[in-house]
């Protein structure tokens, strides 16, 4: 259901992990993109425009494609949660936080999210946490300690920059409790496409009230906006299409795995597009991130290893 349109003749599990592959490198991008755009932009001019651009190009596209479903009533309140988590409250906490902290700072922070996943479906789904996901969680927070902090231990990213962060993957947990509910009864594209415009339509008043004068003074020149289409159109839109989709097709365990790319494309993108310090400390702590992350999977892979190997 929605990208077999773009998608045909290919295994659900194969479409499901090259979507989900693609939302992982776009998304990755995006720690590097928000720096580029605070070069004119403000936090709250950079996500209204970001959620704005991207809905009227979704409903435009999903019109002309006839995928666009409509809402059931008793789906609305549903529908207005999901976009409250996110991208409301993640959008506003990850650019905030990103005024503050590195690309790969952030990615790695926002990488634990599939690790606390587990905590968030046993506190209101009921699941059953294992050892596993203890060592992960205890392994990722050293990797993210050695991230955030400068030798002897003191803050090296700012403690604000970190706490929004933060605030961003709490909401990510949210997104995820609630996205189970949408994704087996609407496609990807109204999903996406009605989560930005309720969104953009939540930020709205803190643009008029805040951001309004700041934006009225920006030059809109290709090099501003540039970085701000990206974000519009390949972070908001085409990667969240991907992801929903990846999860239509492989489970939300699965697809969240892939996260645990994303500081490592992140501080790649960053080192060679940016010019960002890639210390040893840095590969470190992300290295270590992304074991704890992968480590509560282990069975799963070595599974799916020795039967690709008969």
């Amino acid at each position: 259901m929605g990208f077999e349109f773009f998608i045909p003749q290919m295994s659900n599990n194969r479409a499901g992990y090259i979507t989900v592959f693609i939302a992982m490198l776009c998304w990755s991008l995006t720690f590097v993109w928000y720096k580029q755009v605070y070069e004119v932009f403000t936090p709250i001019g950079t996500v209204f425009l970001r959620l704005t651009i991207a809905s009227a190009l979704l409903f435009v596209f999903t019109k002309l494609i006839r995928r666009l479903q409509p809402i059931a009533k008793e789906d609305r309140f549903t529908f207005l949660s999901l976009a409250f988590f996110e991208p409301f409250v993640y959008f506003f906490s990850e650019s905030y936080g990103m005024h503050y902290v590195s690309p790969t700072e952030g990615a790695v922070i926002i990488a634990v999210i599939p690790l606390l996943t587990p905590v968030m479906a046993r506190i209101f789904f009921g699941d059953k946490i294992t050892l596993l996901n203890v060592i992960g969680l205890a392994i990722s927070f050293v990797g993210v300690v050695l991230v955030v902090t400068k030798v002897g231990f003191e803050w090296k990213a700012p403690a604000i920059g970190v706490a929004f962060m933060f605030m961003a993957v709490i909401a990510a947990l949210g997104y995820s409790a609630i996205i189970m509910k949408l994704s087996g009864k609407y496609n990807p594209f109204t999903i996406i496409t009605y989560q930005n415009f309720i969104a953009a339509v939540l930020f709205l008043p803190l643009f008029l009230v805040f951001d309004l004068d700041n934006f009225l003074a920006v030059e809109f020149t290709f090099d501003n906006v540039w970085p701000l289409l990206k974000l519009a159109v390949v972070a908001s839109a085409m990667a969240y299409l991907f992801f929903v989709y990846s999860i239509s097709k492989i489970g939300i365990v699965q697809a969240n795995m892939f996260t645990n790319l994303i500081p490592v494309f992140a501080a790649v993108f960053a080192w060679y597009m940016l010019g960002d310090e890639l210390s040893w400390r840095t590969i470190t702590g992300v290295a270590l991130v992304v074991v704890g992350l992968f480590l509560p999977h282990y069975s799963t892979v070595r599974r799916r290893y020795f039967f690709l190997k008969k």
